[in-house]
């Protein structure tokens, strides 16, 4: 699928472009998996300008995480490198100038999970010109590639009794890592966790009274609930959200619901342990109360970004 814009580059032709990404599928059988880390791209381009401005924006830093990681990692190739090998990665951005404004994209053409962005502009300055508009728009592709990419493997490796605790926490619906079997619950609470002994995965489900999915109020209750369910190692510690350290949020919209996510630091209060984590909170007005599914990783020393990744591929399973 091609769009073509005659002038400036246009956000709207990527985002255009974004949402008709699901009808680019090549449909041939039997491929090969791809190669690559989730998150990782592999940028082709001859021109060191074009590589410098993709770079960039690729790697703006993921916001919520204790240190900086870019939101993608970046491999770049030399364009007269023969295909074969390059062609099967998971993930390619390939951009080149001496043409007309277009951007090209395709889901599994050689592999599978695969997705290929294909960018051609008059010259480098053209596309320097509306960088900043094409940015969120490019991210955002890429992420739901991924996120797609990870719920399909989700699916095949689903805890049962992990969704079966959920739903009976909750009364919504969401998928969970086999991985996570270590299980809490208690009243309209269930902490599901994986007791990684280098890196600890862990998703949260629970319900406050009320219809406010407000991002205060979420960030408010969030630090109730957690204080009282998941206490520290030492005596008297708890964990709470980081003070001090900034909380993001913003509003997505699912089929089914609207819901709030936020996402920043957390600290066991009294303990030296902290990460980050990311809160998706929905109103359920049919039963007058508002349902959180949290995901928070505790992995010291390690790079937390995938890890935290794979977690919110998770939640972005949750349903009524």
């Amino acid at each position: 699928m091609t769009v073509r814009v005659h002038g400036a580059w246009l956000a709207a032709a990527w985002i255009s472009a974004a949402c008709s990404l699901a009808a680019c599928d090549g449909g041939l059988p039997l491929k090969p998996q791809s190669g690559g880390d989730p998150y990782e791209v592999v940028l082709v381009t001859d021109n060191d300008t074009l590589r410098h401005l993709l770079a960039s924006v690729l790697q703006t830093p993921m916001a919520g995480l204790p240190q900086a990681e870019g939101a993608f990692s970046v491999r770049h190739v030399d364009a007269a490198t023969p295909t074969s090998p390059m062609r099967y990665a998971r993930c390619l951005v390939v951009a080149q100038t001496g043409s007309a404004p277009s951007i090209k994209y395709e889901r599994d053409a050689y592999a599978r999970p695969q997705l290929a962005v294909y960018i051609s502009t008059p010259t480098a300055a053209t596309l320097a010109k509306d960088v900043g508009k094409a940015a969120k728009p490019i991210a955002r592709l890429i992420s739901r590639f991924e996120e797609r990419a990870a719920i399909t493997a989700l699916k095949r490796h689903a805890s049962q009794e992990g969704a079966e605790a959920v739903a009976e926490t909750t009364g919504w619906q969401m998928l969970i890592p086999e991985g996570l079997r270590a299980m809490k619950r208690e009243r309209n609470f269930v902490w599901l966790s994986d007791n990684g002994s280098t890196a600890m995965l862990n998703i949260c489900a629970y319900t406050y009274p009320g219809l406010d999915n407000s991002p205060g109020t979420v960030a408010r209750m969030r630090d109730s609930v957690m204080r009282a369910n998941i206490p520290g190692g030492k005596q008297g510690a708890f964990m709470r959200t980081a003070p001090g350290t900034t909380l993001y949020h913003t509003t997505l919209r699912r089929r089914t619901h609207t819901l709030t996510e936020v996402r920043g630091l957390w600290e066991m209060a009294g303990d030296a342990m902290g990460g980050p984590f990311v809160c998706h909170a929905a109103c359920d007005s049919l039963r007058g109360r508002t349902v959180v599914a949290e995901a928070f990783v505790y992995a010291p020393g390690k790079p937390k970004r995938n890890l935290t990744r794979q977690l919110e591929a998770a939640l972005a399973t949750l349903r009524p």
